[in-house]
């Protein structure tokens, strides 16, 4: 992680690096090896991440293409039953979305309250990136009220 101890900034710096290994990988392996790979390493590098998930745009319909596990699979469905969530954000604006506590969140009233009560989870981190021109967004989750956002140190 960089040198800045900001909240923001190390959101900034995971977003960069999960993007810039996702470019790396696909250079080497399938979209879908790529994704893959991603949602098996999150939860194993990422402090606080206990499961992680990718939602692709592909001919204009939502869909998650690789999740490490059924709770993040359900997290995605929700948010496209509901029309509304982080990683639905985060691939519309481009943008990295946080929130450390779904059952007091606001931006998404009808996507938050349901992941809350039906997954147990409680705080999410999704990042905007696009390759080759296909929108997605890497998520981490967790059932803690703490944003997952840190490398693992191995201490």
């Amino acid at each position: 992680m960089g040198t800045s101890d900001s909240p923001s900034s190390a959101v900034d710096e995971l977003a960069d690096t999960f993007a810039e290994v996702a470019r790396t990988l696909q250079a080497e392996l399938s979209l879908q090896a790529t994704l893959e790979k991603i949602v098996e390493l999150a939860p194993k590098t990422i402090d606080g991440c206990e499961h992680a998930g990718v939602t692709l745009v592909k001919g204009g319909k939502m869909l998650t293409p690789a999740a490490s596990d059924d709770v993040r699979a359900q997290v995605d469905a929700i948010q496209y039953e509901t029309g509304e969530g982080p990683c639905l954000d985060a691939i519309r604006d481009h943008d990295v979305f946080q929130t450390d506590d779904l059952s007091h969140e606001t931006r998404w009233p009808k996507f938050s309250r349901r992941a809350a009560e039906e997954t147990g989870v409680a705080s999410m981190l999704a990042f905007g990136c696009s390759s080759k021109r296909t929108p997605w967004a890497p998520s981490t989750c967790s059932p803690r009220k703490r944003p997952p956002s840190t490398p693992k140190t191995g201490r």
